[in-house]
C-alpha cells in the first residue's frame, strides 16, 4: 500500500532543490514540485484512489499520513524561505507550508468525490487556489 509513498518525500525534496535558482515565481515551482512528487502512472490510478480513501477513513493510516504531512510542510516552508529570502519562521513561509498540505488534502477529498477527474489537474488547480502571492516584505513578519 505504501510502497510509493516512501519515494514521494524524496521526489518533493529533489524537485524543491531544483527550484532555488532562476526567476520563476515560487508558486509555479512549488506546484510543479508537488505534482512531480505525487505523480503516479495511469495504470496505478485505482490504487491511488483507494489509498486516498484510506487516508480519510482509517485512523492508523491518518496517523501515518500526519507524520508525512509534517515532513512535507517543513520542506515546503524551508523552500519558500530560501526562495523568497524571508526567514522560515515568519508568516509567509509558515502560511505556505500549511496551505500546501491543506491543498493536497482538499484535492484528495475532491478527487474521491469526483473520481472521473484527472488527479494531477485537481491537485494543480487546488494548489493554485490555496497558495498566496508573495506579499510585500513588511507583511511577512511574526506579528
Amino acid at each position: 500500500m505504501w510502497v510509493e509513498s516512501s519515494a514521494e518525500p524524496e521526489r518533493l525534496h529533489q524537485a524543491l532543490q531544483t527550484g532555488t535558482v532562476g526567476d520563476e515565481d515560487y508558486k509555479v515551482l512549488l506546484i510543479r514540485a508537488v505534482l512531480a512528487a505525487l505523480r503516479f502512472p495511469p495504470e496505478r490510478r485505482e490504487w491511488a484512489l483507494h489509498r486516498a480513501q484510506l487516508v480519510f477513513d482509517v485512523p492508523a493510516v491518518q496517523a501515518h499520513t500526519a507524520v508525512r504531512q509534517e515532513a512535507w510542510r517543513a520542506a515546503i516552508t524551508e523552500f519558500v524561505a530560501r526562495r523568497t529570502g524571508y526567514p522560515d519562521d515568519t508568516l509567509f513561509p509558515v502560511a505556505v507550508g500549511h496551505a500546501s498540505t491543506a491543498a493536497v488534502q482538499a484535492a484528495l477529498r475532491y478527487w474521491i468525490a469526483h473520481p472521473g477527474e484527472e488527479p494531477a489537474d485537481v491537485l494543480g488547480r487546488m494548489l493554485e487556489l490555496a497558495l498566496p502571492t508573495v506579499p510585500p516584505s513588511e507583511d511577512t513578519g511574526t506579528r
